[in-house]
């Protein structure tokens, strides 16, 4: 519409653009909310080692990031909530450090015992001020706290700017 239009002013079209350009940012972060919301058929056909296996593949392909990963003694029948939230859990953390970490490695580790599930994350980016950002928490970061405190869990983010941040989250299997 903006091309066919050649009588409207400048102002007019800055403007325009700027409206069309925020409805696009509107519709964009919908669609990532719903993605985010449906249960991926990658942890019913793999389980969560091998979805997270397909996360640092992909991650793997492009060249700013190096992900390695470790589990140990993770249950291949985990509860489907728990390994939905991890999932979702590792897709933000990822996706964070990509957006805004800098970094050039990402390691994660998730080990189970009888008791517990826990995740590491560790990423050795330029770090933020923990304080600030958990203040101003953006969607991701709310939604991952918000996952894990609904399963009676506990996340600890350990980051001071001018260093990586290390994430540490404990689920209760009972």
């Amino acid at each position: 519409m903006l091309h066919k239009k050649k009588n409207i002013s400048e102002e007019k079209r800055t403007e325009l653009l700027a409206s069309l350009m925020e409805s696009i940012d509107e519709a964009f972060n919908e669609v990532r909310n719903i993605s985010h919301n449906l249960s991926p058929s990658l942890l019913s056909e793999r389980g969560l080692k091998g979805a997270l296996q397909n996360i640092s593949n992909r991650v793997n392909k492009s060249s700013k990031l190096r992900m390695t990963f470790d589990t140990f003694g993770l249950d291949e029948n985990l509860d489907g909530l728990i390994e939905n939230v991890l999932y979702r859990t590792l897709q933000e953390i990822v996706n964070n450090t990509l957006k805004h970490a800098q970094a050039s490695e990402l390691f994660v580790q998730i080990t189970q015992d009888e008791k517990e599930i826990n995740l590491i994350a560790e990423d050795n980016g330029k770090g933020f001020d923990y304080e600030v950002v958990r203040h101003n928490a953006g969607m991701g970061l709310a939604n991952i706290t918000s996952g894990i405190e609904n399963l009676n869990g506990t996340i600890f983010i350990d980051a001071k700017a001018g260093r990586g941040t290390i994430i540490s989250i404990i689920i209760p299997l009972r």
